[in-house]
């Protein structure tokens, strides 16, 4: 089932894991985590190619720009580790939030095993 491989990926283990392999940006309120989002290279300490990945926000937290800051933290980050493009996975609901911040599919509409859009982004 999709949800019990997605709650194992994300427990709290598995998060402290990713640390190692990850920038991971929490925004957080009153000791309550908002929204996430990380940037991993999934390419070589040579030839980077990075991905925005965990990019989550509480339903109730939508339309407070909260993703758009943790968005805007992740390309910050890519960029100053020498990146020159970023690849995200959008999920249905969120093809117009990317859009909105730039994103496009420079291949065409092409989509995951999940449904997922691939989306790029020159910075």
């Amino acid at each position: 089932d999709f949800i019990n491989i997605l709650l194992k990926d994300f427990s709290p283990e598995r998060m402290l894991e990713k640390t190692a392999d990850q920038h991971i940006f929490i925004a957080m309120e009153n000791g309550k985590i908002l929204g996430t989002g990380a940037l991993e290279n999934r390419g070589t300490s040579s030839e980077l190619h990075y991905y925005c990945v965990a990019m989550f926000v509480l339903p109730e937290e939508h339309g407070k720009g909260i993703g758009s800051i943790i968005l805007k933290a992740v390309e910050e980050k890519a960029r100053e580790l020498g990146s020159v493009t970023l690849q995200l996975r959008a999920a249905r609901g969120a093809h117009a939030f990317y859009r909105k911040a730039g994103y496009g599919c420079p291949n065409g509409e092409e989509y995951d095993v999940y449904g997922n859009l691939l989306m790029e982004k020159l910075l």
